[in-house]
């Protein structure tokens, strides 16, 4: 858990400084997807390739399915929010 803050802090940290160059800016968006698209195309295997998940889903019930859909629409709403506040809300 502490590598995923400390590089978050690291990236924060360079970002701000101005040591890179701003060309690398113009990539930083198509790598956030690619980087998105690998992270939730394995937790998709590792899903699929757990039989006790799909055998277990009836257990899991209501408590799973609304812990789920909270995580991904508080998530949402708060991409959402730090996009207008902090970015203006406009695609450069």
């Amino acid at each position: 858990m502490w590598s995923i803050v400390g590089a978050l802090l690291l990236g924060i940290i360079l970002g701000r400084s101005g040591l890179l160059p701003e060309k690398i800016f113009t990539w930083t968006e198509k790598i956030t997807v690619i980087g998105l698209i690998i992270l939730l195309f394995t937790m998709g295997l590792g899903i699929g390739g757990d039989p006790q998940v799909f055998n277990n889903l009836d257990s899991l019930g209501l408590q799973a399915f609304v812990l789920a859909s909270g995580s991904i629409l508080g998530s949402i709403l708060i991409a959402w929010f730090l996009q207008k506040r902090y970015f203006g809300g406009e695609k450069k």
